[in-house]
């Protein structure tokens, strides 16, 4: 939806020669594109979670687990 409205505004601002449309163009491909790249980044982050097979809710029970310090074990 992102690169769709930011193809229709870098158009208008093209064919109107206004920088302004332009710059709010190139900044909507920045924003759709970050979207895009946070989205991969979960989607990589689960599948590590599962190949572990280490949720984050059982690192918290491990950590909460032994609470003592390393140099004391």
């Amino acid at each position: 939806m992102f690169i769709f409205l930011g193809t229709m505004v870098l158009l208008i601002g093209f064919l109107d020669k206004d920088m302004s449309f332009t710059i709010l163009g190139v900044g909507v491909f920045l924003f759709s594109g970050l979207l895009i790249v946070r989205g991969e980044l979960h989607e990589i982050r689960l599948v590590l979670e599962k190949k572990l097979n280490n949720t984050p809710e059982q690192t918290v029970e491990n950590k909460s687990a032994d609470p003592k310090p390393l140099w004391n074990r």
